[in-house]
């Protein structure tokens, strides 16, 4: 095998649709269905799925031109929104959602790296598995950490995976000021000498509320008052075992607040289900609620780490990725890089 070839394993098995001479990936339409539905906005939709403007629009103009009908409507005032038919696609696509997850990649990556290790080829990708941020999305879909397979995940899934050998770095957020009592998986990583943790940059959190603040939320009490639709993040991001800290520090249960268990997988997600009329109240940052024109109450300061073996600590694809998403960060309204 010649040193300059590269190889990887790929496993094929995935759900096409075939109409004509076009096959169209119904995985990858359903990811980007779900982006648009939940952002709707095309550059909050590429950042989700971590692609450009041209690929992503590019991909829903093929999709009406082949399927014969438009999947998304672009209104002045409302921003980018799924049709009739775009609707009752990625329904239909959301009621088979397993089979459309395609093969299992981490085993395909597995396999990859025992090949080329047996043949002495070039190494695999570096696996950076983080807590969703804007500054890391934007350098995925600008294409400034070549070489990174980037997947999200909340922060204490992130670290697991990172102990666990399935990711090679991780990127997990908490607050500031309570290093001392963070989740279990991170308090490990924090504390074990064999990895290396370093604090990228800080963000500031906190309520995102319609322009103007029609419903007067100024407090995390003011969740609790009649009437009041608050959406949440999932079990175990970063963002939701902060309002679950903050929540116990004040005596408020989630009980009390109409919406709680309402949860969505991104800052984006929770911004747009606000800016859309859907929810009065959600946790996240500036930044999300910035590039949703929202109103925004600060709450609190976080630290944004990065975390990896010890040995990795100089490894230059690792330093890239410091360096690129500082830059990022320095453009984003509410972060600060460190």
């Amino acid at each position: 095998m010649s040193k300059k070839a590269s190889i990887h394993v790929t496993l094929a098995l995935r759900a096409d649709l075939h109409v004509g001479k076009h096959t169209l990936d119904l995985g990858e339409m359903r990811h980007i269905l779900r982006a648009v539905a939940d952002a709707r906005s095309i550059l909050a939709a590429c950042e989700a799925v971590g692609t450009t403007y041209r690929t992503l629009w590019g991909r829903l103009e093929l999709y009406a031109q082949v399927l014969g009908a438009s999947v998304v409507d672009k209104s002045p005032g409302q921003g980018t929104q799924l049709t009739a038919t775009g609707r009752s696609l990625l329904a239909a696509l959301d009621a088979h959602a397993p089979q459309l997850r395609g093969p299992d990649t981490e085993l395909a990556e597995k396999i990859s790296a025992s090949v080329l290790s047996a043949l002495g080829g070039a190494p695999a990708p570096l696996r950076l598995m983080a807590s969703h941020d804007f500054a890391i999305a934007r350098c995925v879909a600008e294409r400034l950490i070549p070489g990174v397979e980037v997947r999200y995940q909340g922060s204490a899934d992130c670290v697991r995976a990172l102990l666990r050998g399935e990711a090679d770095v991780a990127g997990f957020h908490m607050p500031a000021q309570r290093a001392d009592n963070a989740e279990g998986p991170i308090q490990s990583v924090l504390e074990n000498t064999q990895y290396w943790c370093f604090p990228l940059m800080e963000r500031e959190q906190g309520i995102m509320v319609a322009k103007g603040n029609p419903r007067k939320i100024h407090t995390l009490t003011d969740l609790a008052k009649p009437n009041i639709r608050f959406v949440n993040r999932q079990r175990g991001s970063g963002t939701r075992i902060l309002l679950d800290q903050m929540l116990n520090s004040i005596g408020l249960s989630g009980e009390g607040i109409a919406g709680y268990e309402q949860e969505e997988f991104t800052h984006q997600a929770v911004a747009a289900m606000i800016g859309a009329g859907a929810a009065d109240a959600g946790l996240g940052l500036r930044a999300a609620a910035n590039q949703f024109k929202l109103d925004f109450v600060p709450l609190s300061k976080e630290l944004y780490y990065l975390a990896a073996r010890r040995e990795l600590q100089r490894d230059s694809t690792v330093m890239q990725i410091i360096t690129h998403i500082k830059q990022q960060a320095e453009l984003l309204p509410g972060y600060v890089a460190l």
